[in-house]
């Protein structure tokens, strides 16, 4: 009795280990799905909003993405032309709002808007993610949405319009 008791335990305990690392021998035999990410790069769906950009010779300056904007973090200024035309100076695009919902780009007549799949906006200061999407570049700090500065946290008043709010001043 003794013996078959030891020969029951033993095959339980080895059907026991089997059944455990079923799920570890699984995986095993799967291909890898890690991506060495700065050399390679997953694919973006198609859906996918990124970075907005602007393509500066289809802009009427009409400030529809801007009334469109839920959030109004997007400040377009522009000057008349000898032509009598809006000639545009500056849409600046504040990043740490934005909630990339499309509205803008759907707003505007000419489809000079546009969210592309760049996701490598990454910065270590918040001045970096304010851009001047007519001059490519980052937004100086007087050209900001609602003339908020750098680093300035923005509350939503009753009526919804977004009001900023200027960080308290730093001790020195």
């Amino acid at each position: 009795m003794a013996v078959t008791a030891l020969v029951s335990d033993f095959f339980g305990g080895c059907w026991s280990l089997v059944k455990g690392l079923d799920v570890t021998l699984r995986t095993m035999l799967r291909p890898a799905i890690t991506v060495q990410y700065p050399t390679e790069k997953i694919p973006m769906a198609p859906r996918w909003r990124g970075v907005l950009s602007l393509e500066v010779s289809k802009c009427l300056s009409c400030q529809a993405c801007v009334r469109a904007c839920p959030a109004k973090f997007l400040s377009l200024k522009f000057h008349t032309g000898p032509d009598k035309k809006r000639v545009l100076d500056s849409l600046t695009w504040d990043n740490t709002m934005c909630a990339h919902c499309n509205l803008c780009a759907d707003a505007c007549p000419t489809q000079a808007l546009a969210f592309h799949h760049d996701y490598e906006i990454a910065s270590f200061t918040r001045e970096d993610l304010f851009h001047d999407l007519a001059k490519g570049k980052t937004a100086e700090v007087g050209d900001l949405p609602h003339g908020a500065a750098p680093g300035a946290v923005a509350t939503l008043a009753a009526d919804g319009s977004a009001q900023p709010l200027t960080p308290p001043e730093q001790a020195p």
